[in-house]
């Protein structure tokens, strides 16, 4: 499929962007994509990048996930102020459930962050190559 089809008979132009439907989150029936909640993440001054992906929910089907790049060492106080900044920014239903602390994103070949082998870590599966967590992981209070 190419990201732009024109139809002569009707004048009318169709935008579609392949591999982008796998990003967005349904959460109870809200969609919500990851990169307003990357967008809050990256604002934060101890945070020097950041992915959201989708994790399966029991109730409400996926629920977003954040893996968060420190912009410096580890610190406790972290999660707190990432909880908080979304509490802030976002409504209840697009705040991240779990923030985890990684040392490094995942990356394709291009250079683009390999979501897919963060669903596969969100989904408890430890995909080959993907860096070593210093074991940080948080539950937000936000609920759902």
């Amino acid at each position: 499929m190419t990201p732009a089809t024109w139809d002569i008979s009707t004048g009318t132009a169709t935008c579609s962007w392949p591999d982008r439907s796998d990003d967005v989150i349904n959460r109870g029936g809200e969609k919500i994509y990851p990169i307003q909640i990357e967008d809050v993440l990256l604002a934060q001054p101890g945070v020097r990048s950041a992915a959201v992906v989708a994790a399966h929910d029991e109730v409400l089907g996926e629920s977003p996930v954040a893996y968060v790049v420190p912009a410096e060492s580890w610190r406790p106080e972290l999660a707190e102020e990432l909880r908080e900044a979304c509490a802030a920014a976002l409504p209840r239903a697009k705040r991240p459930s779990e923030f985890r602390l990684v040392s490094a994103l995942p990356l394709g070949p291009t250079g683009k962050i390999a979501r897919h082998r963060l669903r596969e870590l969100a989904a408890g599966r430890r995909p080959a190559g993907l860096p070593r967590c210093r074991g940080w992981r948080a539950r937000s209070g936000s609920g759902g």
